[in-house]
Order: C-alpha cells, then sequence, then structure tokens
C-alpha cells in the first residue's frame, strides 16, 4: 500500500512538473511570436512596444518599450518619482483577464522603458505573485 501511494504521488509531481515546463515553452514561443509578428507596434501616441520576452529560469514575461524623444523628461522624472507609472502599471497587470493564466502559474512580469535614441533605461518595474495578488 505505502509502495503503491509512493508510486502515486511521485507520477503526480512528474506530470505536474511536465505541466509546468510545458507552460513555460509556451510562454516563450508565444513571446518570441507576438515580437516576430506585432513588433515594434504603437501602443498611444508616445509609447512602442518593442518587444516582449520570456525567460524559463526566472519565470518572468518582459516587455520592452520605447518613449518618444519628445517626450518631457522633467514630467516624466515627476510621474517616476511620485510613483505614478508604477501605479498605472500595477493597475494595468492587476486587471488585466487576458494574462489570468499567466498569473495563475505565478509568473513575474517586468516592465522596461527606454527614450527614443538613448540607450539608458527610464523605467523598470518588476511585479511578483505578491504583488498582483
Amino acid at each position: 500500500m505505502k509502495h503503491t501511494l509512493l508510486i502515486a504521488l511521485g507520477t503526480l509531481t512528474i506530470l505536474s512538473a511536465c505541466i509546468q515546463d510545458k507552460f513555460d515553452i509556451n510562454c516563450q514561443k508565444e513571446a518570441r511570436e507576438f515580437t516576430e509578428k506585432q513588433c515594434p507596434r504603437p501602443v498611444d501616441e508616445i509609447t512602442t512596444i518593442d518587444s516582449m520576452v520570456y525567460n524559463i529560469d526566472t519565470r518572468t514575461l518582459t516587455y520592452y518599450y520605447t518613449l518618444d524623444s519628445t517626450l518631457n523628461e522633467t514630467e516624466l522624472d515627476n510621474c517616476i518619482a511620485l510613483g505614478l507609472f508604477h501605479e498605472l502599471l500595477h493597475e494595468n497587470l492587476t486587471n488585466n483577464i487576458s494574462l489570468k493564466k499567466h498569473k495563475e502559474h505565478k509568473l513575474n512580469f517586468e516592465y522596461i522603458y527606454y527614450i527614443q535614441g538613448k540607450d539608458s533605461v527610464v523605467i523598470h518595474e518588476l511585479f511578483t505573485e505578491k504583488d498582483y495578488k
């Protein structure tokens, strides 16, 4: 009886790991296909999504954006300092039903913004499961 129970538990653990691996592989594939087929793509007047990448090791879905170079950097700095970008990204993530499965699998979500023509990151936000539950 103990032997059968151990085999059943072992099988369940392996099956669970396989399901997780398949989900991660699908996330990586979907991110790559999204980038290849839909990027770069304007999000609004000043924002373009450049790519989306899924890192299996860290279980992080990363979105890369570029902000228009005509953006007033002083206003941007004020918005960042006040936490307005963080709040907006957090609210969008929390309310985004298209990411429901991703959140159920406890992924991390990372948002990286650059200003057009500059190499340095101006906004970097990382949300983990505890941030969006």
